[in-house]
């Protein structure tokens, strides 16, 4: 008969495993919500958007760049809903993402789409707040985001240059 301390043992190996596996099993299907979603925007069907947009975001949470382009679109569709204190919780979950990870830069979202957000959020977030967040402080300033320098950068790389 196995001990106790085994089967504790086994219990925690088997549960470490399981767990991201089931992580990875989600993502899929919150991303199939983000695709609904787009598509429920892009045919007018706002609500449904929202829902899809508000399901993708539990499901992304382990996607910090997908999670930031699922809480972009979510509070879009929220704002045009009416929904002020939806839209300023999905804010305030966008605002400490950003401060956490810094995804939005990289977040694959569209350039009209971005650029609504950014305007959503000049108009509902104090400067001071944008400004003390490094990563999204160039949307208080009127401008977009680029993604912050990663460790894997290359030291001697030349800068980005500035748009003309």
């Amino acid at each position: 008969m196995p001990s106790a301390r085994f089967l504790i043992l086994a219990s925690l190996v088997a549960g470490g495993l399981l767990f991201p596996v089931r992580a990875r099993g989600q993502a899929p299907f919150a991303e199939e919500r983000l695709r609904a979603g787009r598509e429920a925007y892009e045919s007018g069907r706002v609500a449904d958007a929202a829902e899809d947009f508000r399901i993708a975001s539990f499901g992304l949470l382990e996607v910090p760049d997908r999670l930031s382009e699922s809480l972009v679109r979510l509070a879009l569709a929220q704002e045009s809903l009416g929904t002020q204190a939806d839209l300023d919780a999905t804010l305030a979950r966008f605002l400490d993402l950003e401060e956490k990870f810094s995804p939005y830069a990289s977040a694959p979202i569209e350039a009209p789409t971005r650029a609504a957000f950014e305007n959503l959020l000049r108009r509902r977030v104090k400067a001071e707040r944008l400004e003390s967040i490094p990563s999204i402080a160039p949307v208080a300033r009127g401008q977009s985001p680029r993604p912050l320098p990663t460790a894997t950068a290359s030291p001697t790389a030349p800068p980005p240059s500035a748009p003309e």
